[in-house]
């Protein structure tokens, strides 16, 4: 990760030159790479801590899958099993809420 900057009364996170690595070997080419990632963050609610996205912003996201001879590829997988997040959309818009 390059730089992070937030403005916390607008909700708002901005990352720079985000790369995510997978199992590749440390030669070849990231799982991922984005130049710059916006999000905004909208409450739902406090209560039954609700939370969602106003908008996300990629700038040049490059993703490069490997599949190997043996059908493996450089995707992780998690290590241990949990409760992944919930993704509920709103009728009242047009994006997703993340319920955790």
């Amino acid at each position: 990760m390059g730089t992070y900057h937030t403005i916390p009364f607008r909700l708002q996170a901005e990352i720079r030159d985000l790369t995510v690595h997978g199992l590749e070997a440390p030669g070849e080419v990231p799982l991922a790479h984005v130049d710059r990632v916006v999000a905004r963050i909208k409450v739902i609610s406090l209560l039954e801590t609700h939370f969602g996205f106003k908008f996300i912003t990629l700038d040049h996201p490059v993703v490069h899958l490997i599949v190997y001879p043996d059908g493996s590829t450089n995707q992780p997988t998690p290590k241990v099993a949990g409760h992944p997040a919930r993704v509920r959309w709103s009728n009242s818009s047009r994006f997703p809420s993340i319920v955790w």
